[in-house]
């Protein structure tokens, strides 16, 4: 039985001596941020400071014919790396003054050692995403460190590392007034790095799986996320089947769609569609258990990437990347108020992926009203359920489950059988009603949502008021603060500030704070074109009676508005 891992311990110097360092395409993209490289900085400077050797941690490397793969890592080797380069540059901004052959010899000696060979090839090989970002800033910092980037690793790197790590370096050398100090300071610190950091480094023989490699290592100060691990089954998978080009490029695209989004969140939303029931427990376990049949694993990706497009629409509406939201402004609407209820709502999120995955058949016009009254009874039902301070119940999760892959057939059927059920679940009218006249919540986003459905429901044909918010906002008609003509109210004030009853919209312009409430009301709810603060004017007073009263009219409304008949 062949020795599977060896460890031995390593000074960056011995390290790298003419090797290349490569990152597997199944690792994550550099994922350090700004406290971890201080931390990294701070102990350097420790270390130096005391004069003694700096342990770095373990790197795990696996021989491969033309370099070392690292997996595990590519965090400390990038952020010392890196370093030196900021030393070497350093350096030639000194050498641009006196010209010194020896300095040049010596600045050209750590450029071949430790960051690229004669045609500017990097040891360290980053992953895709990072490879070329990371290549510029070693050759070019300056053009490249200043201006910010749109792919989050990168910003890292440009932000957390290089750039930091720089004003690091050039904070010490502002205490250093002679040229020739400055180049005695940097070179001693380059000295250190490369003698005195030590690793212990493991190598793994190339009979050892580098699926079960990766699975079992963390990096230091950042753990691995669901979608690491995934990405790594993924990867595996693609190798064994002969098609990793193909899925390195499908994923690529995948991640770049995944932008707006939680990765971790929607591989979770998209295993519940392709399985059809709610998931327990680990979502690595899971999909590592469903990969180990015969699954083709480009087709799985290639169908994450298009679910992606769609569940990127799902929860960010508003941004306008789907076409299809122009033509139905009701739906891109619905989904918009769904986002907002709660976090519980994601249960239905895998049914909403396959529902706008499908593909309309004849009957465009029935598969549209369908699909409009299913999202409406979906947002109702949630919202019915946050008012009633409810947990979404497993059975509710499992219909959603369940019926995310029952639709891809006999839709409008299938659809008309999932209202029934979703009906079923839903709190009835008197316990929602109930519920309701007390609610109160901080939050402006909800209250917002809430104000703005009852007074559409009341103008009813009418011209709807604007949804601007910047236009109109949220007004506490007994205020946050209160002021004169609020002197008997302090002891009931926190417990009713926040009920729904004690809300109302009205225009910035109108919106004056914490007068008393009979003047609010001749100066400025009178004026008011919204429905909602028009009707406070048939109150003569308020305290927390009115409030009272006037939130359970608001729930009479409230169960016609957030209606699941």
């Amino acid at each position: 039985m062949p020795n599977l891992v060896q460890a031995k311990s390593s000074t960056f110097k011995k390290l790298f001596n003419g090797s290349y360092y490569q990152i597997p395409k199944f690792q994550r993209t550099f994922a350090w941020q700004k406290t971890h490289v201080n931390d990294f900085w701070e102990d350097l400077l420790d270390a130096i400071n005391y004069n003694k050797n700096h342990f770095f941690g373990s790197i795990v490397l696996q021989h491969n014919r033309s370099n070392e793969i690292v997996y595990d890592g590519q965090q400390r080797l990038t952020v010392v790396i890196a370093l030196i380069s900021i030393i070497i540059h350093a350096l030639e901004e000194i050498n641009n003054s006196k010209n010194d052959n020896q300095l040049n010899d010596y600045i050209k000696k750590l450029k071949r050692k430790y960051v690229y060979d004669k045609e500017q090839k990097p040891y360290l090989l980053l992953t895709k995403q990072d490879k070329d970002y990371f290549k510029k800033c070693l050759l070019e910092p300056e053009e490249y460190i200043h201006d910010k980037v749109t792919r989050k690793s990168n910003e890292f790197l440009r932000a957390h590392v290089f750039r930091n790590l720089k004003t690091h370096v050039n904070d010490r050398l502002q205490e250093i007034e002679d040229n020739l100090k400055k180049e005695n300071y940097l070179k001693n610190l380059c000295d250190f790095i490369c003698d005195k950091i030590y690793f212990v480094v493991i190598f793994a023989d190339k009979h050892f799986p580098a699926a079960t490699l990766f699975e079992v290592l963390n990096y230091r100060g950042v753990t691995l996320q669901p979608s690491d691990l995934i990405k790594n089954l993924i990867y595996s998978k693609a190798i064994e089947q002969r098609c990793s080009g193909e899925v390195d490029r499908a994923w690529s695209d995948f991640l770049d769609r995944a932008s707006k989004v939680s990765i971790n969140e929607f591989l979770k939303h998209f295993w519940i569609l392709q399985n059809g029931q709610p998931l327990k427990g680990s979502l690595y376990k899971a999909m590592k258990r469903g990969l180990e049949g015969n699954v083709n694993i480009l087709e799985l990706v290639n169908e994450m990437r298009r679910h992606m497009v769609v569940y990127t629409d799902i929860l960010k509406p508003y941004l306008g990347n789907r076409g299809a939201w122009n033509q139905w402004p009701e739906i891109k609407e619905t989904l918009m108020a769904i986002n907002k209820i709660n976090a519980e709502v994601g249960v239905c999120y895998p049914f909403l992926m396959s529902l706008f995955n499908l593909k309309i058949g004849d009957d465009k016009l029935e598969f549209y009203r369908i699909r409009r009254k299913t999202l409406l009874l979906i947002e109702n039902t949630f919202f019915r359920l946050m008012v009633c301070n409810k947990k979404t119940s497993y059975d509710l999760a499992k219909t959603f489950a369940e019926f995310s892959k029952r639709i891809k057939q006999n839709t409008v059927e299938e659809l008309n059988e999932l209202v029934k059920k979703i009906k079923q679940l839903s709190p009835d009218d008197g316990t929602f009603g109930q519920s309701f006249s007390t609610f109160n919540t901080s939050q402006r986003r909800l209250a917002t949502y809430i104000l703005y459905k009852l007074e559409s429901y009341h103008r009813g044909k009418k011209e709807p008021i604007t949804n601007d918010t910047s236009k109109v906002t949220i007004e506490h008609i007994m205020p946050q603060t209160l002021g004169h003509g609020w002197g008997n109210v302090g002891h009931y004030h926190k417990d009713y500030l926040n009920r729904l009853g004690n809300m109302t919209l009205l225009s910035k312009v109108l919106n004056k704070g914490n007068l008393g409430f009979t003047k609010k009301k001749n100066k400025f709810y009178k004026e008011s074109d919204v429905i909602l603060t028009k009707t406070l004017l048939k109150y003569t007073r308020w305290n927390k009676q009115m409030i009272a009263q006037r939130q359970k009219e608001m729930a009479s409304t409230a169960v016609n508005v957030w209606s699941t008949n």
